[in-house]
């Protein structure tokens, strides 16, 4: 994946694209469907597992938590999950604006802690 942060959207702010289309619909809407399709893999009810470090842990915590059923277990490896503790972060700015002025989608769908009731 690159660099990318397993974004939902880009925004006016967005500095940083990994690709046209944001990390995270990628993998949901194109990534999957595909790997289904293509490898008859990745579907319901075959024990789907998912494992990742770091910025890739946040991406295992993120794309379980936007396809409900599909995983069975998966293992982030230092994975940053409340990015509204560290403000300034210059990736997360690069994606989704400055904290200070764009807080809500700091703290919003993209945030894992943020969804782990789910």
């Amino acid at each position: 994946m690159l660099t990318t942060l397993y974004e939902s959207a880009y925004y006016p702010e967005t500095q940083m694209k990994w690709n046209p289309i944001p990390g995270g619909e990628f993998i949901k809407n194109h990534f999957i469907p595909e790997i289904q399709k293509r490898h008859n893999l990745l579907l319901p009810n075959q024990n789907n597992t998912l494992l990742g470090l770091s910025t890739g842990g946040r991406g295992v915590a993120l794309i379980a938590l936007e396809n409900p059923g599909l995983f069975v277990a998966g293992a982030s490896l230092s994975g940053d999950f409340s990015q509204e503790n560290t403000p300034d972060e210059r990736l997360m700015t690069a994606v989704y604006g400055s904290f200070y002025q764009e807080p809500l989608r700091w703290k919003g769908r993209d945030n894992p802690m943020a969804r782990v009731s789910e």
